[in-house]
């Protein structure tokens, strides 16, 4: 132990002490980055001296639910996981995470059973491998996230293709089989390959949703044929061309029951024969990230009694699903980053968690990315419902009318995915004989009226002022002619006299009804047919009816592009009160409690920075413990 690495583990330790005694943080980076400073071969000097190995974990999505899965079973199994748990995944935050069990003489305090479990950031994968030399390497999927960091998909791929590549033969690599991207990897790597996925077609969809990102053959070039959709671009695949598909999974799901916002019941099919899983957590995608840590558990040859009595303890992280008890509010806090990762949390809010009020925060630090165009590929009309009456058909079945029908429930099946924007050129109902972008009759000026056009001047006469006004805020009236999803706030026909964004003479909870749909009854009355027939997935893979997301939960914004998100939201028929914008998420959470019933549920959807925020707040407020002090 030379004394540079005395001083580098010393000065380290001492700036993780004092941060969080200041206040400035958790120490979770801090010392990590003091320590690489001071001496750059630290962390291999640490990563060799645990007993058992490291697991790596990367991916878009799921990393550190997943690394808190795979460390349940290893302590179940009678393992000592050393994991950098509070999801800080730089180089810095791995090494603070070997800092805090290091003497001040450079030993790592560990027992014979220790296992490293580190969750990776997606770019740092290729420099950590050659430093801790894993043992076994999970990566969960690729999405599109963080393109202002990351760029595309393919950049990621090939980054990771090098890394895998670099493996030695001893290294499993557990891969993700239904994305393509993903379970491509396999080919490259050396030693041996461990495949993830659900078999159950039942939970999937008959089409690509809009955001997908993995739509080519990585050998050919030929787009895939899908046999079952999972979501995104996940799911079973085949080129035909070339014949390069999905390979078989060794670990798998089948016979999937959603039984509430926060239960999934699930067969696992693993080498060492099959078991019935459950999960203290709903949606689809926790499906995924079970199976991913169950594959690294099998990896690193736990038995599979174990594994499963992991999972059926498992609880979440902080902003991972994670459910609070707030002044007699039931409160549930779910991170959002990208748009298969929001798509996915808004479909598994119909899982029976029947929020009152949602609180989404959209922030544009460094660890959000600074890029947030990535909301308008996110499916808010999800939350709006179908523009028609309900449906009173079995889910599934085929529509009467022609496929393009504006603003589908959750899962209905669509024989092209349109994204609403493919309506800008014609109001809701209007016969369309022309092709897509075909030049229109009347002038530009008259584009996206609503049905029922409530205009009362001539065709193409010049409004009172000018059509464009690029200064004008959000919610403000203007005279440009409106986009027809926001004439989803009125019946079709409606003559409306009122300026967009004017109060609605109705309650908040009005918006958002299916053009046309005769409302009879009061507000929140059962309708007449079975509303829970709405949001469910194509296949009825669930025992629990979904909830209809359309019954309106009343929407707040916050975050430092607050006014971004709720123009946003109003391109996607969903208005949100001028006084339900609000920056400051301090005063924002205090607005959404008011707001929220006691009793009811209040889902907060920040970003990442937005979720350190809301941890800090809720820490200060006596909720919750600081992020650094959990077990």
């Amino acid at each position: 132990m030379t004394l540079r690495r005395c001083i580098a583990v010393a000065a380290g330790r001492l700036a993780g002490t004092l941060s969080r005694r200041l206040g400035r943080g958790g120490g979770t980076a801090l010392p990590g980055l003091v320590a690489l400073s001071l001496d750059p071969g630290i962390l291999p000097h640490l990563a060799r001296q645990i007993p058992q190995g490291a697991v790596l974990i990367t991916g878009t999505n799921g990393k550190t639910t997943t690394s808190r899965m795979l460390a349940e079973a290893l302590r179940a199994g009678a393992y000592a996981p050393l994991q950098n748990r509070t999801g800080s995944n730089l180089l810095r935050g791995i090494t603070a995470a070997f800092l805090a069990r290091t003497s001040l003489r450079g030993r790592l305090k560990v027992v014979d059973r220790s296992v490293g479990v580190f969750e990776v950031d997606e770019a740092v994968l290729p420099l950590a491998i050659p430093l801790v030399q894993p043992r076994v390497v999970l990566i969960t999927n690729l999405f599109r996230d963080q393109l202002d960091r990351y760029g595309e998909v393919d950049t990621v791929r090939s980054l990771w293709q090098k890394a895998v590549a670099s493996l030695p033969e001893h290294t499993t690599v557990v891969l993700n089989a239904d994305d393509p991207a993903v379970a491509s990897l396999g080919d490259f790597a050396q030693g041996p390959v461990l495949y993830f996925g659900i078999e159950d077609h039942r939970t999937g969809s008959p089409v690509l949703d809009h955001a997908a990102d993995s739509l080519y053959c990585l050998r050919c070039g030929r787009p895939y044929e899908y046999t079952a959709v999972l979501y995104s671009h996940l799911g079973h695949y085949r080129c035909p061309q070339c014949g390069k598909g999905r390979p078989r999974p060794q670990v798998s799901a089948g016979r999937i029951a959603f039984q509430s916002f926060e239960r999934t019941q699930y067969e696992m099919d693993t080498p060492q024969g099959r078991t019935a899983v459950s999960l203290n957590l709903g949606g689809l995608y926790n499906v995924y990230n079970a199976l991913g840590a169950a594959s690294a558990a099998v990896a690193l040859g736990l038995p599979l009694s174990v594994i499963r009595e992991a999972l059926a303890r498992f609880t979440p992280a902080f902003g991972r699903m994670e459910r609070l008890d707030l002044e007699g509010r039931r409160v549930c806090l779910i991170l959002v980053k990208n748009p298969t990762g929001f798509n996915q949390v808004l479909r598994t809010l119909g899982q029976g968690l029947r929020p009152h009020t949602i609180l989404m925060v959209l922030n544009d630090q460094i660890a959000d990315g600074q890029d947030i165009s990535w909301v308008w590929d996110v499916d808010f009309e999800e939350l709006r419902g179908p523009v028609e009456k309900v449906l009173e058909r079995p889910v599934g079945e085929a529509l009467d009318g022609p496929p393009q029908e504006l603003g589908r429930g959750i899962g209905e099946a669509h024989e092209l995915p349109l994204h609403p924007l493919h309506e800008l050129e014609r109001g809701v109902g209007e016969a369309r004989e022309r092709p897509v972008g075909e030049a229109l009759d009347g002038p530009p000026s008259e584009l996206g009226r609503g049905v029922g056009e409530a205009h009362e001047r001539p065709a193409g006469e010049a409004p009172e002022r000018p059509l464009h006004d690029p200064g004008r805020r959000v919610g403000e009236a203007h005279e440009l002619p409106l986009h027809p999803l926001h004439e989803l706030e009125r019946g079709v026909g409606e003559a409306r006299e009122r300026p967009v964004g004017e109060a609605l003479d109705g309650p908040p909870h009005e918006l958002g009804r299916g053009v046309g749909e005769a409302h009879e009854r009061p507000v929140g009355e059962a309708p007449d047919g079975p509303p829970h027939e709405l949001g469910r997935g194509v296949g009825e893979a669930h025992e629990l009816p979904l909830h209809p997301l359309h019954e309106h939960p009343l929407l707040m914004v916050s975050g430092s592009r607050a006014e971004d998100l709720a123009l946003r939201l109003k391109y996607a028929g969903l208005a949100v009160p001028q006084n339900s914008v609000e920056r400051d998420l301090d005063r924002a959470l205090d607005l959404a409690l008011k707001a929220t019933p006691v009793g009811e549920t209040l889902c907060i959807l920040p970003t990442y920075t937005a979720m350190l925020v809301m941890q800090r707040l809720l820490a200060r407020r006596g909720h919750l413990p600081h992020y650094w002090e959990e077990e």
